[in-house]
């Protein structure tokens, strides 16, 4: 896979919370409120940034900072660099990436609890 390109695998559901007029409702997941979950990366992601990722943090690091707030292993950020067509770029810091690759390390997230790369 190309740098830029998206991972082979989208995540098991990616959905998008900019509809018109959102302004009530709830979200669960696995018949379970977002909000009541402990760790919600295990079950379900939410990107509400496309530049989420930290210009002074490279790529490798945002991955490990999410993976380490969520109780993931430290080695899976390593295991999910190659399939999502990152390895290059992960020593890179985030101040130079474009929208897309910005977008694509964020996404990746999705991957870290091992969803679609197990």
């Amino acid at each position: 896979m190309a740098l830029g390109e998206g991972p082979e695998n989208p995540p098991p559901c990616a959905c998008s919370s900019a509809g018109p007029h959102l302004t009530r409702g709830h979200a669960t997941v696995n018949s379970r409120a977002y909000a009541a979950r402990t760790a919600p990366l295990h079950d379900a992601g939410a990107l509400l940034e496309a530049r989420s990722v930290h210009p002074g943090r490279t790529a490798h690091h945002h991955l490990r900072a999410l993976a380490h707030t969520h109780g993931i292993p430290r080695g899976r950020v390593t295991h999910v660099l190659g399939p999502a067509g990152l390895t290059d770029v992960a020593p890179r810091r985030g101040k130079g990436f474009s929208l897309g690759m910005g977008q694509h390390v964020a996404m990746t997230t999705f991957h870290l609890d091992g969803h679609a790369y197990a």
